[in-house]
């Protein structure tokens, strides 16, 4: 993903040792207890998701395709 294109996107939830964090924008803290579940499942430490508001959902480097379908799950599940 492009630097400017992060710009475009309302929210953001960043992972960091595992923990993630609400960086841009206001999500809950079962939305980010489930979004470190599934960090933790797939072994995965760091990371960004970016959130826009028509439901479009991305993905720093940092995380594995693997990973991303059950982070779209949980984001799905939560909003």
């Amino acid at each position: 993903m492009s630097f400017f294109s992060k710009f475009f996107y309302s929210e953001v939830i960043r992972v960091v040792d595992g923990n993630a964090v609400s960086v841009k924008g206001r999500h809950s803290r079962r939305l980010l207890g489930d979004v470190e579940d599934v960090c933790r499942d797939f072994g995965v430490s760091s990371g960004e998701i970016f959130l826009s508001g028509n439901g479009r959902v991305a993905f720093s480097d940092h995380l594995p395709k693997s990973v991303h379908q059950p982070l779209r799950n949980v984001m799905v599940a939560q909003g």
